[in-house]
This record gives structure tokens, sequence and C-alpha cells, in this order.
């Protein structure tokens, strides 16, 4: 199998190994809970112990690549079956995301868009305006004109266009927020505005930023871009 994962210890990314690498390793407690397991595709960094439930993942992705897919973005009818990189090149001409839902051949039901993480990333790869990078965080945000506590939450990812977040059933789409952003990974606080592109039923969201500084643009991409070479040395 082809060599996919790259482990985060001590700062630094190792890798890539294959699945049976990093089972050896894991027996043999060189990659212990200190450690964070990433694959290409995955949305974030993940403790040692969600591996396993990563790896299956990974496997029912690949062995989904073949469905047949079907788009519906509200014409009055659903285009299809199209093959995965038939879908993506679709959903790149559209104008409008938040409206589109999707089904495929072994789904239970039509699913709104960014309620299938798999083709999100695959048309965020292909668009490649923005690229984004895990961050390990914590982000607070605080509803415009509310006088509330700011909600913390984790970080998933991040680039100069928005990012996302774990845990957000509190928001709604639209939603004008004002966030700091505090990682070790980054080399200061960012303090922005943003508005809630989506919510999923699962609690993420992805949320675009309405005004950022030149300086913490540079932030930004070089967070990223360390990320990128990192991988690439690796």
């Amino acid at each position: 199998m082809k060599a996919q994962w790259f482990i985060h210890r001590d700062g630094t990314v190792l890798g890539p190994f294959k699945s049976s690498e990093v089972n050896d390793r894991i027996a043999t407690s060189e990659f212990g809970a200190d450690c964070l397991v990433w694959a290409r595709g995955s949305n974030e960094w993940l403790p040692m112990s969600e591996w396993k439930n990563l790896s299956a993942k990974m496997l029912e992705t690949k062995a989904v690549s073949n469905r047949a897919w079907y788009c519906d973005s509200g014409a009055g009818q659903p285009a299809g079956p199209l093959t995965q990189n038939e879908l993506v090149e679709h959903l790149k001409g559209l104008n409008r995301w938040d409206i589109v839902t999707l089904w495929g051949t072994g789904l239970l039901k039509w699913l709104p868009l960014f309620e299938v993480p798999d083709v999100m990333d695959l048309v965020g790869i292909s668009r490649r305006e923005n690229p984004r990078a895990p961050l390990l965080g914590q982000i607070a945000l605080t509803s415009v004109g509310s006088t509330l506590p700011a909600h913390v939450v984790p970080a998933l990812t991040i680039s100069v266009g928005g990012f996302g977040i774990k845990n957000s059933g509190f928001l709604q789409r639209g939603e004008k927020v004002q966030v700091v952003i505090k990682s070790r990974e980054l080399t200061a606080s960012i303090v922005a505005h943003g508005e809630v592109l989506y919510v999923s039923r699962s609690g993420d969201a992805g949320i675009k930023f309405l005004d950022l500084t030149p300086e913490t643009r540079t932030l930004i991409v070089d967070h990223v871009a360390r990320f990128h070479d990192s991988i690439q040395a690796a």
C-alpha cells in the first residue's frame, strides 16, 4: 500500500509511512499518545488513538471512488450519473454551493454538499485558490453585536480565505462573527471578522475571513507554506 501517513511529534513532521509501518511503530511505542497523525485528504491532525478509525475511513473513501454521482443544484433536473472527476468539474462551474445536494450509489439519501467532506476536499484541492493547512489551536467566536461570552472551539484548518472549526452547532449560516485564533503553530494571535459559510450536521463549520491585515495574511501564508514544505520534505 502507498505510503500516505504523516506523524507530528515534538513539532516535527515525520513520514510518509505505510499503514504497516505505522502499526509496527505503534507496537514498539515509537508512536505514542504524544503523537498526532494526518494523511492526504484528511482535514486535521488527530491523536494516534484515532489512527485506526482514520485508516478505515481512507479505505472506505478509496473503495467508493468509482461511485456514480448525481448533483441537484436546484435547477429542477439533477445532473448525472457523473464520475467523481465529472462531479468535481460540475461543482466548480456552479455559482452557489449552499443549495447543492448530492446522491451517489450506495448512499441512503440525498445529502447537502457540505455533508460530504470527501467531495468538498476534492473540490478544494481542484480549485487551489487558497491553499490550506491543518491548524492545532483554539478559536474564540463572538457574534457581532452580541454581549454573550465567546464560544471557544477547536480549530480544524486555515487559509487566507477562511478557516474550519469543530463543535459549531451554535452558529447559523450567514452569521457575522468576531474571531480570535490562538495556536502554538502561529507566531501571533489572529483577530478578525468572518462570515459563516456553512454548518454541517456533524458540527463542523466553514467561516470566511471578511477582513485581514497584510500582516495577518502573511502569518497565515507562512503557516500554510511551512506545513506543505514539511510534508514535501518528509
